[in-house]
């Protein structure tokens, strides 16, 4: 029998279920390229804060929402299996039988799993150097990341994510649905990459007949494919990424012996330059989201381990720097970039405190750790005199600065000053309560800042 969700995990569920659900809707209105994150968290009652605590940006966003209603029309018979008619469950329930489903078939097939960059033994400090450009979050693995068995291409080290063909499993949905097609020659089109307008689409395609891989670029619906590059016996090419200005594509090049670097181009194809060289595979380019430098994989010519690198995007070998020092048989690949958002936390505590000398709150961050700022302010209503009605009497609650573990409720408890506690008592006595609001500063190591605020009224316990 599974563990009793808690409340955050049910709140974190429902939010998920609520901002992909509108994402859908949203798509489907206006199109990728129209739609923002502020028209996707709009009615759904979360804040933006709650978008990026489940998605890196809008593209990140995008293949979830598809990944979501490939999951809800899936193998809906093996839910009867755990006890849930398909026909008249509603929508929580389903997600609640398919994510194990959906884990355990992740699993199966090597599905990437992502992660910050952690040392052995230590924190997670090496993105801290690199705070103009966001957090690097890579995948880590003990043994080889996979293969092709037999094939000798060293370009598939590792396992494909899921719904990388750019295609829809039911494109009788939408017109358009599926945008490349394997033609006579079982031409195969992979890594997918929107451009951050959201006009272009970046793949690679390995045409069937030669076997040789190119970068190529397509509109949203499928038209106007076109190659950026020409693949050959001595040049393949792979896992486009554009740069947060649209203007340039990223990938790796194979030089047909098994070896391969970090290219950049033009987003025309023009401009081909390399920046990365050495006897070991560099492989997975990411641009960082301020376009200043690029992440990628670098594995060890003999194939037993991989570690997470940065470059500069301009020039041959400029400023590589190691974000990760494994050691065979470890391997760290597949980076992405987190953007510096700002932590996701939030307040809580009783609508109605019984003590007029201190409100209890409590503060949570689940995704990372922070610095919380605490303070309030008040007011208790005065005994009218007379037919006059007399001005509340206002306070400070001081401020109460705590550190708060990543995923861990961490109590607070703020003192409210004598002369707050003398107005509320008299205002308890007077048989009126009194009224303070919370407001909390979080600010995680990466110098981004969130807030939140809780209103609470006094009463007084009775004796």
């Amino acid at each position: 029998m599974s563990a009793t969700k808690t409340k955050w995990q049910q709140k974190r569920e429902a939010s998920y279920a609520a901002l992909v659900r509108s994402a859908m809707q949203r798509f489907h209105e206006r199109g990728y390229a129209a739609t923002t994150v502020s028209d996707i968290v709009e009615g759904t009652g979360y804040s933006p804060g709650a978008f990026y605590f489940h998605f890196d940006n809008k593209a990140d966003c995008f293949w979830h929402a598809v990944a979501y209603r490939e999951g809800l029309r899936g193998p809906w018979w093996e839910l009867v299996l755990e006890g849930l008619d398909p026909a008249s469950a509603g929508l929580e329930e389903v997600l609640a039988h398919l994510r194990p489903l959906r884990r355990a078939d992740a699993a199966a097939s090597g599905v990437r799993r992502k992660g910050k960059v952690q040392s052995e033994g230590a924190g997670s400090d090496h993105d801290r150097g690199h705070r103009g450009a966001g957090s690097v979050r890579t995948a880590r693995r003990a043994g080889r990341p996979g293969g092709v068995p037999g094939s000798g291409r060293q370009h598939r080290l590792h396992p494909r994510p899921r719904h990388a063909r750019l295609r829809e499993r039911h494109p009788r949905d939408r017109p358009n649905g599926q945008l490349t097609f394997a033609g006579a020659s079982n031409d195969q089109a992979l890594d997918p990459a929107f451009s951050p307008d959201g006009q272009r689409i970046a793949f690679h395609r390995t045409d069937g007949a030669t076997g040789f891989t190119e970068i190529w670029v397509m509109n949203p619906d499928g038209s106007g494919q076109t190659p950026l590059t020409t693949g050959s016996a001595t040049s393949e090419d792979f896992e486009p990424d554009f740069s947060p200005d649209g203007q340039r594509i990223v990938f790796y090049r194979e030089d047909g012996v098994a070896q391969a670097d970090i290219w950049v181009m033009n987003a025309d194809g023009s401009g081909q330059a390399q920046l990365t060289s050495g006897p070991d595979n560099d492989l997975n380019p990411a641009f960082s989201p301020d376009g200043t430098r690029i992440a990628f994989t670098r594995e060890d010519s003999a194939g037993t381990f991989s570690n997470i690198l940065l470059a500069d995007p301009a020039g041959l070998n400029q400023n590589v720097t190691p974000l990760t020092s494994s050691s065979p048989p470890v391997f760290d690949f597949d980076p992405t970039w987190q953007p510096l958002n700002p932590p996701s936390c939030e307040l809580t505590g009783k609508a109605t405190q019984k003590s007029l000398s201190q409100v209890s709150v409590t503060v949570t961050c689940p995704q990372e750790n922070a610095t919380a700022v605490l303070e309030g302010s008040g007011k208790a209503p005065r005994a009218p005199k007379g037919a006059v009605a007399s001005k509340a009497k206002k306070f400070t609650i001081p401020a109460v600065t705590t550190q708060i573990p990543e995923g861990t409720p961490t109590a607070v408890t703020l003192k409210i000053p004598k002369k707050g506690k003398k107005a509320l008592k008299k205002a308890a006595k007077a048989g009126r309560k009194g009224k303070a609001t919370i407001t909390a500063t979080l600010t995680d190591d990466l110098g981004q800042s969130s807030e939140d605020s809780l209103a609470v009224k006094f009463k007084a316990k009775k004796k």
